[in-house]
Order: structure tokens, then C-alpha cells, then sequence
């Protein structure tokens, strides 16, 4: 099955505990079926630490990425990883790690976990208060604004595609 061309990276802070969270939003994300013939997946600390102390894996993965020397020299292995997968879509990654690695990106959506207002970023896709999800819990906020964002990205897409002609692998959101 293909991989979307759009990432979600979720960050924590302030206490909020993330841990195996990206699994959980995943799978919340892959059951809403928005584009049923792509499915993410997603990556945790010890995957993403795995591939990036291989060299043969990090290499596939940066080089597919189509990563450049300059970001060689600004990210260290993990976060070179992280930023490679973010690029190439289609993951749901966790982690502070994932927030700094993919910041910029046009392709992914940022969304960080607070229960405090003294953090914001206003980089930051989106924030989420975990002790203000009271009809839902956070995996479905999370996943939820990501669908949406997911559906801004496709309709801003598709309206560059037409305007102008171009393949859809050409255009970035």
C-alpha cells in the first residue's frame, strides 16, 4: 500500500507523557480511511534509533529523501533520520526529536502536547491541553486535527494542480 505524501510529528511537553502515543494516533488516523488506498505508519525512539545506527538503512533513507551535504552537516544521525522520514510522508512520528527535526518541512503537520500556555510556538501546527479533552481523548484530537489539516493540504493541492497544470508529485503544500 502507498505511502501518503504528508507526516505528523508529535511532540510533548511540560510533564504530558508521549510514550507509544504515535502508535495509538496512527492507527486512529489509518481507521479514518480519508484516502483509503495510502495507509501511515509510524516510528518510535527505538525504531528511529535503530535505523539511524545503521548505516546502510540511514544512508537508503537519507539518499531516497533526496537530503543534501548542508543538512548532513546541521542534523546528527537520529535527527537526520527523523527529518528524512518527515520529508518523505506517509509517518506518524513522536518526540520532541520529531518536532526540531521537522520544522519547516511543507509537508508535515506539528502537534504538540501542553498543558501549560507559557510554551506555544507559533510554528507549531497546533497545541493540544490533554486535561482539556474531555469528550474525546488526545489520540482522537490529535488525529482528528491532522485529518483536518490532511484535508486543507489535499484541497490547497489539488487547486495548485489545476491552476497551474502541474503533476501532483510536483506540487508542495
Amino acid at each position: 500500500m502507498p505511502s501518503p505524501p504528508f507526516s505528523l510529528a508529535v511532540g510533548a511537553t511540560c510533564g504530558c507523557d508521549l510514550s507509544k502515543l504515535e502508535k495509538e494516533i496512527c492507527e486512529c488516523v489509518n481507521d479514518a480511511a480519508l484516502h483509503p488506498a495510502e495507509e501511515f505508519d509510524y516510528f518510535d525512539y527505538e525504531d528511529i534509533r535503530y535505523l539511524a545506527g545503521d548505516p546502510v538503512a540511514r544512508h537508503f533513507i537519507i539518499n531516497r529523501a533526496g537530503m543534501t551535504g548542508a543538512e548532513y552537516d546541521r542534523w546528527n544521525d537520529y535527527a537526520l533520520v527523523l527529518r528524512a522520514l518527515a520529508s518523505l510522508g506517509g509517518v506518524v512520528l513522536g518526540g520532541q526529536g520529531a518536532i526540531d527535526a521537522a520544522r519547516g518541512l511543507p509537508n508535515v503537520c506539528e502537534v504538540m502536547i501542553c498543558k501549560c500556555d507559557h510554551c506555544e510556538d507559533e510554528a507549531i501546527s497546533t497545541w493540544v491541553d490533554p486535561d482539556l479533552c474531555e469528550s474525546e481523548s488526545v489520540v482522537t484530537t490529535v488525529a482528528g486535527h491532522f485529518l483536518q489539516w490532511l484535508s486543507r493540504s489535499d484541497r490547497a493541492r489539488a487547486c495548485k494542480r489545476s491552476a497551474f497544470g502541474i503533476p501532483e508529485q510536483m506540487v508542495a503544500v
